[in-house]
């Protein structure tokens, strides 16, 4: 067993071991404190050579209209006879255990 002192000397050894932890917690937040502004500096001088790169290049280029050559009808027509296509998909590929009432045609 370890013998207990008191006295002077364990109120040295106390406050020794409070010094270097207080020194280490100072130590880990300089260096936090150090890595973040590096960080926060990076960013800021990223930023501007990113708002310098925009200015330079101006406003993103509008592209002309496409002509469309189908009607909405088209369009709405094709999206359906395209969900009826994965429906008889997903029918096909799954189990009968796990498809779904509404997919199996009531039954």
């Amino acid at each position: 067993m370890y013998s207990v002192s008191s006295g002077s000397a364990a109120d040295a050894a106390m406050s020794q071991a409070l010094g270097l932890a207080l020194r280490h917690l100072a130590v880990t937040f300089l260096w936090v404190l150090v890595t973040r502004l590096a960080a926060a500096a990076g960013c800021w001088c990223c930023g501007y050579v990113a708002r310098e790169a925009w200015l330079k290049a101006g406003p993103p280029a509008r592209r002309p209209k496409q002509e469309r050559t189908g009607t909405g009808d088209e369009v709405s027509l094709e999206a359906a006879r395209g969900i009826e296509e994965i429906e008889a998909y997903l029918t096909a590929a799954c189990s009968p255990r796990t498809r779904p009432p509404h997919l199996d045609g009531g039954a």
